[in-house]
């Protein structure tokens, strides 16, 4: 594959008692110079790591030229270019990444290689179920293989069909499709359009024990021609469903419903939020999506209380996820500030609750590679003057602070040859090379 080097955006935020004002980095991110028609679609935490991927429908971040998909290490941005339409998302499966779009890809550390056989359709989701890597999406086949929506990767790296076969739709309205998969008391849950799986009657939503298939009651179902199943979550013993319906079991409930293990329950939501994406961490229930009739696209949930992160977007999120207590957002969105509009990606620290900047001081590093001595120099003063130099084991081997305002230049003789990360306390990240 054609390889890219991509670079990317993120906002920038400064909090000054309850006002946020909110600050673009780098000009964002655009489709062929249109901002209005780029989206982010999927983002993963690698928490292993430590980096962000983000995939999406772009061909430009900020001023360089970027397609589709990139790598956050927490100071820059890499290329992971991919032909993929960009409504992938992504899944770390026994230390390796795959990313599901048109079809699986895995990355080698350079490059995506395929997965074969191929799909005749797109997959849309991909999870790990009891050891193994799990495929839905829209497709029947895998090369000579009958797959129904849903298959399975052997221990030769080939699709199989998954055991008892996979999801039908008689109703003709559309061909079955599987959006999302999760994981609840230990059974596979799938939810898409569909009418049946492995020929147990089910709408939209089915769960496999590990042995066989069963409906949850009466599924979600639709006045409306079609009825599907868009994202899936699961806290505190329930699961909680999203997508396009306005009934659940016997509830009525538009578009967003939860399954306690028994029957189904209307969600609260007085506030018309319709999640596209879930996570949980730290107690909490964070929801990413779209809503009518007011800026609430970003939600968080104790159990009790749903309160609003955000009240400025104006759009859809459609896909959240937590990577060292910050909260990252990628959808089609807009938000309007007294100074700028903001497109399409942003984070949020959520130890302080805050939406904070992302460190935008310019930093050179001369020479690099180098021997004796390097020379770092800052065109703004940074937050804290304390920078730590870090190996490529993660420890750390020099602390320097700064007296200078502008750069500081440090011995490293006595370091050994090899690759070097040098942090600022306010968390940004620069690497230089020691021959």
């Amino acid at each position: 594959m054609k390889k890219i080097t991509i670079t990317s955006i993120f906002i920038t935020i400064s909090i000054v008692c309850d006002c946020q004002t909110w600050l673009p980095l780098d000009g964002g991110i655009s489709w062929q110079g249109d901002i209005v028609s780029s989206t982010a679609y999927g983002i993963l935490g690698d928490t292993v790591n430590h980096v962000l991927y983000a995939d999406g429908y772009f061909d430009t971040a900020g001023n360089v030229y970027a397609y589709k998909c990139a790598k956050w290490d927490g100071a820059t941005w890499s290329a992971m270019s991919t032909q993929d339409e960009g409504h992938a998302n992504f899944l770390i499966f026994n230390g390796e990444l795959y990313l599901a779009g048109d079809q699986v890809q895995k990355w080698n550390g350079s490059d995506w290689d395929l997965v074969d056989p191929y799909f005749n359709e797109p997959g849309a989701s991909l999870i790990e179920y009891n050891g193994q890597l799990v495929a839905g999406g829209g497709f029947t086949s895998a090369g000579a293989v009958s797959v129904k929506g849903l298959a399975v990767l052997d221990s030769d790296n080939l699709w199989q069909a998954f055991p008892v076969g996979g999801v039908t739709n008689s109703g003709g309205y559309s061909p079955p499709y599987i959006s999302r998969m999760a994981i609840y008391n230990g059974d596979l849950i799938v939810g898409g359009d569909f009418d049946s799986a492995g020929g147990v009657a089910c709408n939209s939503i089915a769960r496999w024990d590990g042995n066989q298939w069963h409906s949850l009651g009466n599924g979600v179902t639709s006045s409306g021609p079609v009825a599907n199943v868009l994202a899936l979550g699961v806290y505190l013993d329930t699961l909680y469903v999203a997508g396009s319906f306005d009934t659940a079991g016997e509830a009525y409930c538009l578009d967003f419903a939860k399954w306690d293990g028994m029957q189904w329950h209307a969600v609260d939501n007085p506030t018309n939020f319709f999640p596209k994406s879930f996570k949980v961490h730290n107690g909490f229930l964070y929801a990413g999506g779209t809503s009518v009739g007011n800026a609430y696209k970003i939600r968080r949930f104790d159990g009790q209380v749903w309160t609003n992160l955000t009240n400025s977007f104006t759009g859809t999120v459609f896909s959240i996820d937590i990577l060292d207590d910050v909260l990252y957002a990628g959808g089609s969105f807009i938000l309007f500030t007294p100074n700028d509009t903001i497109h399409n990606i942003a984070m949020l620290d959520i130890v302080t609750g805050e939406w904070r900047p992302l460190p935008k001081v310019g930093i050179g590093i001369f020479p690099n590679p180098a021997n004796d001595k390097i020379t770092i120099k800052l065109e703004s003063q940074p937050y804290l003057r304390e920078v730590n130099i870090i190996n490529s084991l993660g420890s750390t081997v020099m602390v320097k602070t700064f007296r200078s305002k502008s750069q500081e230049t440090i011995d490293i003789r006595n370091l050994a040859s090899g690759i070097y990360f040098i942090k600022f306390g306010y968390g940004e990240v620069r690497k230089f090379v020691k021959e």
